[in-house]
């Protein structure tokens, strides 16, 4: 009977030990699992993070693209009326050397 006791003692402290190592298994696995769904969550929000400031470049790339286009369309207006205006100086000196030059042939002759 005392060895059927202690085997019975020994039985429930074994339950006992087992129940508790279930129940830290138990919390170790709900504080994995929480840990796990807040790091999920931080990649999710890290990962929408990147995407708009990616979208804001693009936006800003393609802002600048264009500024950068009509710049250089600004810059070829700018030296074809340049060009267009040196010509036109051009012409008029001559014009005025030509003028020049008839007015002294009529004095000297």
């Amino acid at each position: 009977l005392d060895a059927a006791r202690r085997a019975e003692g020994e039985i429930e402290e074994r339950h006992r030990r087992l129940e508790s190592r279930y129940q830290a298994l138990t919390t170790d696995h709900e504080e994995a699992q929480a840990q796990s769904s807040r790091q999920q969550e931080a990649s999710r929000s890290q990962g929408k993070d990147l995407r708009e400031r990616l979208a804001e470049a693009e936006e800003r790339m393609s802002a600048q693209q264009h500024e950068r286009d009509t710049l250089k369309k600004d810059v070829e207006e700018a030296k074809l009326e340049a060009d267009r205006v040196n010509m036109a100086h051009r012409l008029e000196v001559e014009r005025l050397q030509q003028m020049m030059e008839a007015e002294a042939q009529s004095r000297s002759s």
